[in-house]
């Protein structure tokens, strides 16, 4: 069974929609990463809002 990409793609954000702890952030750039002591784990994303031109620290929460 094959499906086009845009199937697919549609499917996927679909998931992410009903997903309650997940968001979209529009008209932002991630600008870097944050990680705690050590660099190899990431625990968040430094993001610039380009509406506003804020800087946010947005946190991941790894289960």
């Amino acid at each position: 069974m094959q499906q086009s990409r845009p199937l697919l793609e549609w499917h996927i954000q679909q998931f992410i929609v009903d997903t309650p702890n997940i968001g979209f952030e529009y008209e932002s750039e991630v600008k870097g990463y944050l990680h705690d002591k050590s660099p190899r784990k990431i625990t968040g994303v430094s993001v610039h809002n380009k509406q506003s031109g804020k800087e946010e620290e947005n946190l991941l929460i790894l289960l």
